[in-house]
Parts: structure tokens; sequence; C-alpha cells
């Protein structure tokens, strides 16, 4: 009596696709919510660039911060093509993942300039701890 009993079938089966999409989604909202912040725990710590730079977590909160401060809002966003995969090691019971597709969008700047945004977003993820993170990213409206 008082204890309750139960299963949840993702921890015994994981959806790993399922689960790198929302991780992926966690990412687009703080994009387009302008409002990555100490709890966007979609990203990982550290992250590296296309360059072999290492960032802190907390520097690249800083960056898109920054970036999305010249960004007044976003307007016509349009997304194509979805893709998600991974690779698993059972063995460490890791992996590495991706989302990726295409996004077209305006963005209205503080100058009152509307600019058309549009290219490839990637998203590289690692889960290490039971959750996928991104590591690596390309979003179209960023420059490391």
């Amino acid at each position: 009596p008082g204890y309750i009993h139960s299963y949840i079938y993702e921890e015994f089966h994981p959806n790993h696709n399922m689960d790198i999409g929302k991780t992926a989604q966690e990412f687009l909202n703080h994009w387009f919510e302008k409002n990555f912040d100490e709890n966007s725990f979609e990203l990982s710590n550290p992250l590296i660039t296309a360059e072999g730079k290492i960032f802190s977590r907390e520097d690249i909160i800083m960056k898109l911060t920054n970036c999305l401060n010249s960004y007044q809002s976003f307007t016509n966003i349009k997304f194509a093509g979805s893709d998600t995969g991974y690779a698993w090691n059972d063995e460490t019971s890791s992996g590495i993942g991706h989302a990726e597709g295409m996004f077209k969008y305006d963005a209205l700047l503080e100058n009152g300039e509307t600019i058309k945004i549009e290219g490839p977003f990637k998203l590289y993820m690692s889960n290490e701890n039971g959750w996928w993170q991104i590591f690596y990213f390309v979003f179209p409206g960023f420059d490391w």
C-alpha cells in the first residue's frame, strides 16, 4: 500500500530519432523566441566550431544572445526537409547524432530594415549521459 509501480518504455527502448528531434526543436524554439539562457540544456559544454575552436556553454549562450539582440523579430519563417540520424555504441551507452534541414525567414533589424535569411541548419549532438545535447551547429543568421 502507498507504492506505485510504473514502467517507462523509453527507459528500456529509447527512440533516439524522436529525442534528437526534441532537442532540435528546443534549439529552434530558443532561436525564434530569442531566449537562450542558462536553462538552454540542449547545448552541451563545451561546444566546438568548424575551425576546431572550443567554447564553453556560457560563451555560446552569450554569443547567441548578442546575435539575437541584433534582430527585433522574425517573420515568414519557413522550414523544409527535416532529417535526423544517429550512431549508437551499446558498449559505452553513448552516441552521436544530427538534425538538419533548411530555414528561410525574414529578420527585422534594429534600424527597421528587414533582411531575408536562408540556408541550411545542422545540429550535431552527442549522447553521453542519457540525453542528447548539441556540441556543434550551423544555423542561418548566426556566425561564430
